[in-house]
């Protein structure tokens, strides 16, 4: 079993060649269901089937943007949909080969993206305070959102660190993106990071000090984990 997962490791290195994310994800997923079928794998035990799950995800994670990668944005707007305590659920739908989310209003047009749709579920919910309470605070607010979309969603494991260590950067004198108030930035930066963080080891995260510091308010902030799995930063 090890040889295989060596072999399918050196497989998808070739498939960075790809540009295009989604078609480099779905080879890797051919590959694996190929030297990978699970349900005939002469696996001993659970616990063998168990690594090699894990095996497959991490290499998909390694060599996919994360916007490759079964989407998320849907899940993350029902969750944003329980914090912000609206009792009617919307139901979304996507569109185009990257996913994208989508929410119809009743007869009107369609609302399209993540951070079009987060905005418009704040302001249903009536809460200004989370798109920022001044001119500036609202920008930074929307720099964020936009940068959770064009650069966090389309990075690799490999580039990620990068990200990172921006945001960091940024971070030093701050308690949330937005300053001192707590925000839609922070919720969906939160939850584009959290892949992330989830796989990396305690000395990786003591690298971004200001990160973790950051993460972990919002992660305890109430109402805003839900269904993600918790983070832990010690030792």
């Amino acid at each position: 079993m090890h040889h295989e997962i060596i072999y399918l490791f050196i497989v998808a290195q070739f498939l960075i060649l790809y540009h295009d994310a989604i078609l480099r994800y779905i080879l890797l997923r051919l590959f694996m269901d190929w030297v990978f079928p699970i349900s005939s794998l002469s696996c001993q035990s659970d616990v063998d089937r168990r690594d090699l799950a894990l095996s497959s995800n991490h290499i998909t994670r390694m060599f996919c943007p994360i916007s490759a990668v079964p989407n998320m944005a849907p899940r993350e707007l029902s969750a944003l949909e329980k914090f912000l305590g609206l009792k009617k659920p919307h139901k979304y739908s996507t569109q185009g080969v990257k996913k994208v989310p989508v929410l119809q209003i009743n007869s009107g047009p369609p609302l399209v993206g993540l951070g079009t749709i987060a905005c418009h579920l704040v302001k249903e919910a009536k809460r200004p305070d989370l798109l920022g309470d001044s001119a500036e605070s609202r920008a930074v607010v929307q720099q964020w959102i936009e940068h959770r979309v064009t650069k966090l969603d389309r990075c690799r494991k490999d580039d990620v660190k990068t990200f990172l260590k921006d945001l960091d950067h940024y971070l030093q004198d701050m308690v949330y993106l937005a300053g001192n108030h707590f925000t839609l930035a922070d919720i969906l930066i939160y939850y584009g990071i959290h892949p992330f963080m989830v796989d990396m080891a305690i000395h990786e995260k003591e690298q971004f000090i200001n990160v973790t510091r950051w993460f972990d308010h919002v992660q305890h902030y109430p109402g805003v984990q839900h269904h993600l799995p918790l983070v832990t930063f010690c030792r």
